[in-house]
């Protein structure tokens, strides 16, 4: 019974956001954050707590989170609520793609040549997921990694999410991981729209 309970609540609260967003006019903005903003603890410790919502098998840094947050190679941008607090809800992160290690059998033919930037899962609090927030964020983060010279983005995503993305932009299959149907997948900077 608790469990249902717990449900219901995170459930009226997605329509309390929801709501928030279509009848009362809350917007969300992009910002690329300084390095003098990074390292602040309530900075870091927003991120974190959102980052530790992520299920399991999305935490690709559970140890070194915050390190990896105040690496300079590190690209980084954050959505916020338009509100007095500027208040974090979401980020986009990554880095070199050689500064990750892989799911076992992928193997990427850019890994070693320095022109890959690795985008890992976007995390957004919970309630705030499917208003628009994730594309913008990868579609900030792409700018930022074009404007740092890298020729290709590569991430994990959904199979259906990828395909979608197939029509409209330069998005190729890399792996096709089964039976989750979470694949690796790249893009060309250079070529098309992220």
């Amino acid at each position: 019974m608790s469990t249902v309970l717990s449900f219901m609540k995170l459930r009226q609260e997605e329509i309390r956001i929801e709501s928030e967003f279509e009848y009362e006019h809350q917007k969300f903005q992009t910002k690329v954050d300084s390095p003098e903003e990074r390292g602040s603890d309530e900075y870091i410790n927003s991120l974190t707590s959102i980052y530790n919502e992520l299920p399991q098998p999305l935490q690709l840094q559970k140890f070194g989170f915050a390190k990896s947050v105040l690496d300079p190679n590190t690209i980084l941008t954050t959505l916020r609520l338009n509100d007095d607090a500027n208040t974090i809800i979401g980020y986009a992160k990554g880095g070199p793609l050689e500064s990750y290690q892989l799911y076992a059998g992928v193997e990427d033919e850019n890994y070693g040549k320095e022109n890959t930037i690795f985008l890992e899962p976007i995390a957004m609090k919970l309630g705030y997921w499917g208003l628009g927030g994730g594309t913008r964020l990868r579609k900030v983060f792409s700018l930022l990694a074009n404007t740092k010279r890298y020729r290709y983005l590569t991430s994990f995503a959904l199979r259906d999410l990828i395909q979608k993305r197939m029509g409209s932009e330069n998005v190729e299959f890399v792996a096709m991981l089964d039976p989750e149907h979470w694949d690796y997948y790249r893009v060309d900077l250079f070529g098309g729209i992220v």
